[in-house]
């Protein structure tokens, strides 16, 4: 039992008496300064007529994106404007109906009883 308390004292010791080791950044050796290319102006219209290509390239794939969004969109709002026109279009439908076999079911009342009283 002694050892074990001793070998964990020892244990201990060693492992708080290492030197950890800490992280730190690397210092890349410094570069010369390589001097940049100069390009010759061939190369620069060449290098800009790239960009500019590019450039339209994106524009236009920008555009059909844009056309595609727009026409399936438009489909979905104008599906969402007639579904709130039939939703708008059921209760009022439903009460003229219902305002006209009322005014049928009176009628034929008022027909019956004329009936009615005529035999009488």
């Amino acid at each position: 039992m002694k050892i074990e308390k001793y070998t964990a004292i020892v244990f201990s010791v060693v492992l708080l008496s290492v030197n950890l080791a800490i992280a730190q950044p690397t210092s890349s050796p410094p570069t010369a300064n390589q001097p940049t290319p100069t390009l010759s102006d061939q190369q620069q219209e060449e290098v800009q007529q790239l960009i500019e290509n590019e450039i339209d390239r994106s524009r236009t794939i920008s555009d059909r994106v844009q056309s595609e969004v727009d026409r399936t969109f438009g489909w979905t709002i104008d599906l969402i404007n007639l579904l709130i026109t039939v939703l708008i279009a059921i209760p009022i439908v439903t009460g003229l109906a219902a305002f006209f076999l009322r005014q049928s079911i009176i009628d034929q009342l008022v027909r019956q009883t004329k009936k009615q009283l005529k035999f009488n």
